[in-house]
C-alpha cells in the first residue's frame, strides 16, 4: 500500500475508496476473498495448541530478558503481519481514478467518517482491551498463551494505525466542507 493512499470509505466486503494526496485523485479498490472462517478458527487453534508446545520450552528458560527478546518479537512480527495483510487485501490497479461529483463526496464523506468513529472506537478499543489483557497476564502469571493473547490483538490495531486514522479524518472533514476539488 503506498503511503500517499488513504482510505476514506469501505464499501461492505466490496471495495474502499481511497485518495490519493499527492495527486488529489480518488481510486476504487476492489476487496480480495483472503479465506473462510474455517481458515481462521483452524489458525487460531493452531496457535493456542502450538503455544501450549511453546509453553513447555519457554517455562524452562523463562527470564526477564526472554521475556523481553519475545515481547519485542512479537511487536516486529505482528507489524509484519499487519503490512502483509493490509497490502494482500486489495487488489491495488490505479490505471484509472474514480469521478464524484462535491455533493457525493460529501455524501462518502459523511459515511466514512461514521465508518471512522466505529473503527476506532469498536476495533481499536476491544483490541486495545484483548491486548492490555494479555499483556498483564503474561506478566502475572508468565505464561505464552496471554502473550499471543496480545498478539491478536496487536496486529488489528496495527492494521487501524496504518490507515493513518488522524490524516484520514482531517481530509474526510475538508470533503465535507468541499474544500478539496478533484
Amino acid at each position: 500500500m503506498q503511503k500517499n493512499l488513504i482510505p476514506i470509505y469501505k464499501e461492505k466486503e466490496i471495495y474502499t475508496i481511497f485518495y490519493d494526496t499527492e495527486q488529489n485523485k480518488l481510486y476504487r479498490f476492489s476487496h480480495r476473498k483472503l479465506g473462510s472462517s474455517l481458515t481462521y478458527m483452524g489458525l487460531f487453534f493452531l496457535f493456542l495448541y502450538g503455544s501450549k508446545m511453546l509453553n513447555g520450552i519457554y517455562q524452562h528458560y523463562r527470564n526477564p530478558l526472554l521475556d523481553l527478546f519475545l515481547f519485542v518479537v512479537l511487536l516486529i512480527s505482528c507489524f509484519v503481519i499487519s503490512k502483509v495483510l493490509m497490502n494482500q487485501f486489495y487488489f491495488q490497479r490505479m490505471e484509472h481514478h474514480e469521478f464524484y461529483n462535491k455533493d457525493n463526496m460529501k455524501h462518502i464523506a459523511d459515511m466514512g467518517r461514521k465508518q471512522l468513529r466505529r473503527e476506532l472506537i469498536l476495533g481499536l478499543g476491544l483490541c486495545l482491551f484483548l491486548s492490555l489483557i494479555g499483556l498483564v497476564l503474561f506478566v502475572m502469571i508468565r505464561q505464552i498463551e496471554p502473550l499471543i493473547v496480545f498478539g491478536l490483538g496487536l496486529v488489528p490495531i496495527y492494521i487501524i494505525l496504518l490507515t493513518r486514522p488522524f490524516t484520514r479524518n482531517v481530509i474526510l472533514k475538508k470533503f465535507q466542507r468541499k474544500e478539496i476539488d478533484l
